[in-house]
């Protein structure tokens, strides 16, 4: 009886080996690493089965499957060692080659087991179930001393193995393949070879019971180390046990429904199994691209703040000589600074207000750069009068538009009280703002800047009668680098700028906890607004 329960246990130990056998390769079948798990499971398998139909066949043949499967155990697990190694040489040898040394001599010796005598002359199966060796062959001494060597190398390239890599997953998976392997060793050791080798043979079957820890060893290091999904791994497990079990009742209960029963259980467990595994597949996938990304976004991430250095850097480097050539043309102009005649003062005026625009430029590209990396801060002076800022404002724009024989005309509010704001910033927007009215008005047009006191906020409107913002501008107009009409052929001057204008007074404006907005029709102008809250 007792015998009988390890025979059927070692059967079940086996069904099993073979079954994570199969989930180790169908699940990555290109991976040398899958392959070389799957080959030692399957050994282990045939070597625990072999003996198992070893005792129901009494075959002399097919006793000697055990042996030469047995053999093959420890050769794969050497060369997945050799493989799981980070040294791409040991001994001189490189990995390839190493392997294709151990595994060689393993598959001969393999390969001669299974000719009839050369291990095992005669054996008999007792009524208990056991396999008793009545007369070994020439050779079984030698297997034995060469199986004892395997496994001895087996234990020494786990060590190499695990101190040569330096990865924390692998040297996890190597003590998880690592540990069953040597409770494996100590128990064939003693149930198949010792014991035997003593005439105690009432416990020889239990040998490749312990496979059992290889085989749960290997799909917990799986299932833990994304050797394969886990939900396929129990899926496919519960499946397996359903047609186990359809399949023993079939056995026992052979009749014809029976068997139509077993084939539509075997039917839906494998449409279910494909399906749970095209689901993994596109989870995998998906896990996969979704890592893509997230690298993706860190490396642009890392190249746009490049990016904001660099610009930062050259603008700052810019700017210095830039100031200096104004600063000197200012001289010029305001001092007569070397003694320069009308006509010579002339010529330089371009010149002049060149790098004044450069300059304005270069600020505009420094303050875009600190507004995205939010290190732009208000200034706030308590009690400011906005509408001395607004006077001051106008007259300055008011110099440029007579250029174009236009004029700035202000409608103020007298009741518009002192708050606290940001002066330099609430004049970078209103200088924006008249200056896109100016531009985009044509000549002798007139730019309203009116403001008015509301409830909480104040309100500042400057309107233009230029050709207006098309409803297909509309929705970029506060973007960066934007610009309506930014490349119109019959209006050359509005190619000028960076288009960070807009976005700069939005941001400035938003700062103040205030709103931006404007009102256009394609040729009726243009009216920009925008509010303040008095009440901070």
């Amino acid at each position: 009886m007792q015998s009988q329960v390890i025979n059927t246990i070692l059967v079940l130990v086996s069904l099993l080996g073979l079954f994570i056998a199969g989930l180790i390769y169908f699940s990555n079948r290109r991976s040398y690493f899958n392959i070389l798990l799957s080959l030692t499971l399957l050994f282990s398998s045939l070597w625990g089965g072999g003996i198992y139909l070893t005792v129901l066949t009494k075959n002399h043949i097919i006793g000697n499957v055990p042996f030469a499967a047995a053999f093959m155990v420890p050769a794969c697990l050497i060369v997945l060692m050799i493989y799981l190694a980070r040294e791409v040489k040991f001994l001189f040898l490189p990995k390839k080659v190493l392997g294709t040394a151990i595994f060689l001599p393993a598959v001969i010796i393999s390969v001669a087991s299974l000719f009839d005598s050369f291990l095992v002359r005669q054996f008999r199966v007792e009524p208990s179930g056991n396999i008793a060796v009545v007369e070994y062959g020439r050779l079984f001494y030698y297997y034995a001393i060469a199986v004892s060597i395997y496994m001895i190398i087996t234990l020494i390239s786990i060590i190499w193995a695990y101190r040569s890599q330096r990865s924390k997953i692998i040297r996890q998976q190597i003590i998880y393949i690592a540990v069953p392997i040597v409770l494996g060793f100590v128990i064939a050791s003693v149930f198949n070879l010792l014991l035997p080798m003593l005439g105690i043979y009432e416990l020889n079957n239990l040998g490749p019971v312990s496979m059992i820890f290889l085989a749960t060893g290997m799909a917990y290091a799986a299932t833990k180390h994304y050797l394969f999904d886990r939900q396929v791994v129990f899926s496919e497990l519960w499946a397996f046990l359903l047609i186990l079990i359809s399949l023993v009742w079939l056995l026992v209960n052979l009749t014809p429904f029976n068997l139509i029963l077993f084939l539509f259980i075997l039917s839906i467990c494998l449409l279910f199994i494909r399906a749970v595994v095209s689901e993994a597949n596109k989870n995998v996938l998906l896990r996969q691209a979704n890592i893509q990304l997230e690298n993706d976004k860190k490396e642009l991430q890392q190249f746009d703040k490049l990016k904001d250095e660099f610009l930062q850097m050259s603008t700052h480097e810019l700017n210095t000589p830039a100031s200096v050539i104004q600063g000197k043309l200012s001289m010029i102009f305001d001092e007569n600074l070397g003694g320069f005649q009308k006509e010579q003062k002339d010529f330089l005026y371009s010149v002049f207000l060149n790098s004044q625009r450069l300059i304005h430029l270069i600020k505009e590209i420094l303050e875009t750069l600190k507004l995205d990396q939010n290190k732009e801060e208000l200034c706030i002076i308590k009690g400011t009068d906005l509408n001395e800022i607004i006077d001051k404002i106008v007259e300055q724009m008011n110099k440029k538009a007579k250029e174009k024989g236009s004029e700035v005309i202000l409608l103020k509010s007298a009741d518009i009280p002192q708050f606290d704001f940001d002066p330099g910033k609430i004049q970078d927007v209103l200088v924006n703002l008249i200056e896109n009215g100016i531009k985009f008005s044509p000549n002798d047009s007139k730019i309203i800047v009116e403001s008015e006191n509301q409830p909480n906020s104040v309100r500042i409107v400057i309107s233009d009668t230029g050709k207006g913002i098309s409803e297909e501008n509309k929705k970029h107009i506060f973007e960066k680098f934007f610009q309506a009409n930014r490349f119109d052929q019959d209006n050359p001057q509005e190619q000028q700028g960076t288009g960070l204008g807009l976005y700069i007074s939005k941001k400035y404006i938003e700062l103040h906890g205030g709103k931006i907005g404007f009102e256009s029709s394609e040729g009726k102008g243009t009216k920009f607004w925008f509010e303040l809250p008095t009440s901070r």
